[in-house]
């Protein structure tokens, strides 16, 4: 109705009134009000815009820092009360549970992702120590790279992207139910309940799949010795030694 009226008054036709509800009163009334002049523009500061940035973003390095470290310190008061105090206890089923979910359950991704990445390896290393003559070094490339450096790697990254997301996206939705607010009323203590299973079954799991990451890694200088041209007992020798130098 008001782009109307104002075309209409563009033409020369002048609106005195129109009929609306009176509900609408107000929202016609601010409508129809000028537009608040804008606010003048900043004066250009580079540098001191550029001090009032470097201020702002180390408070909230320092604010966030001090948040983190209470964080660490709960926790880890927390912890030691449930080990060492008689009237509280470790939930051990949510303990038991999140060793699997975080564990068990990641071993397949985890046993994958290090046996094709050891494949890889293998057979870019042998085209590139082909030109060379040290086809047979190629054993000793993948056993220290992938036993000793990238296997263990490859699974920090794994379960810092898989547990990490999964902890984030069921204690958000838990947040955004009000779950955790529930939690607090009754009396439970949210760190005990929520954090202290997760972070130790972490703890325990993280270790064993690290062991197992390189296992995976086991069947690459079997897959691979075809393509150098080695013997497979030789191969198995060879890794041996190089990991126990």
């Amino acid at each position: 109705m008001l782009r109307t009226k104002r075309q209409l008054e563009r033409s020369g036709i002048r609106v005195q009134r129109f009929s609306y509800p009176p509900l609408y009163g107000p929202l016609f009334d601010a409508l129809q009000r000028p537009a608040p002049r804008g606010s003048k523009p900043r004066s250009k500061r580079p540098i001191l815009d550029f001090l009032e940035y470097v201020g702002r973003e180390t408070h909230e390095f320092f604010q966030q820092a001090y948040r983190l470290l209470g964080f660490l310190g709960r926790v880890t008061v927390e912890t030691t009360e449930a080990f060492l105090r008689p009237d509280r206890e470790l939930p051990w089923p949510a303990f038991v549970r999140q060793i699997e979910q975080t564990g068990v359950m990641a071993v397949p991704i985890i046993g994958l992702l290090a046996f094709l990445l050891g494949v890889v390896l293998a057979y870019q290393g042998a085209d590139q120590l082909r030109r060379f003559g040290a086809e047979l070094l190629t054993v000793n490339l993948v056993a220290t790279a992938m036993l000793r450096e990238v296997g263990c790697l490859i699974t920090a990254i794994v379960v810092a992207g898989r547990s990490g997301s999964a902890f984030t996206a069921q204690i958000g939705t838990m947040k955004l139910n009000q779950e955790v607010d529930a939690m607090q009323t009754i009396g439970l203590n949210t760190v005990e309940v929520l954090v202290l299973p997760r972070l130790l079954g972490l703890m325990v799991a993280l270790p064993l799949l690290t062991f197992i990451a390189p296992l995976r890694n086991a069947s690459t200088p079997v897959i691979n010795c075809p393509r150098v041209g080695v013997h497979i007992g030789a191969t198995w020798k060879s890794a041996r030694r190089t990991l126990c130098a």
